[in-house]
């Protein structure tokens, strides 16, 4: 890698020519003179823009006003079927678990009963008090998860 070399001719700042007058005032401060500019920002948050910007809009491309609230719609209305594909997939989801857990929980005890039937007491006895924790667990733990992952509510404005 190669070290390039400063000019000393060229420097990197900005430099102070000639004292000049902004608007009616002379300036001050040679800082005045290196970056003299005005910025101006403007933005705008949604699909629809504001009024006046939508009437620019439409001057540049008549109909465009149209169009754009077509879209807004058109997008609207996609994030309302996609929301609710996904807020019926997992009801659906969580009623397969409830189902499968259930059902795991039921051969366990029958298991366990089995097994008592059979003379193996302290295997049955294991396997009924372990499905009955195990199951009842598992619910003590969905419902404070359940707290936890509500969404916070929201604050008056």
């Amino acid at each position: 890698m190669m070290a390039g070399r400063v000019n000393p001719q060229k420097s990197l700042a900005p430099q102070v020519r000639d004292a000049k007058v902004i608007g009616d005032r002379p300036m001050e401060q040679p800082s005045e003179a290196l970056y003299p500019y005005r910025a101006e920002v403007e933005y705008f948050r949604g699909p629809i823009p504001p009024p006046d910007v939508l009437k620019e809009y439409e001057e540049t491309l008549p109909g465009a006003a149209e169009r754009i609230f077509e879209m807004a719609e058109t997008e609207a209305s996609h994030r309302h079927r996609q929301q609710d594909f996904e807020l019926r997939s997992d009801a659906k989801l969580e009623a397969r678990g409830q189902i499968f857990g259930f059902v795991l929980g039921v051969v366990a005890l029958i298991g366990g009963i089995i097994l008592i039937a059979l003379d193996k007491t302290i295997l049955g006895t294991a396997a009924v008090i372990g499905a009955v924790a195990g199951l009842s667990g598992l619910f003590v733990w969905a419902r404070g998860r359940g707290r936890d992952l509500a969404p916070p509510k929201r604050r008056a404005k």
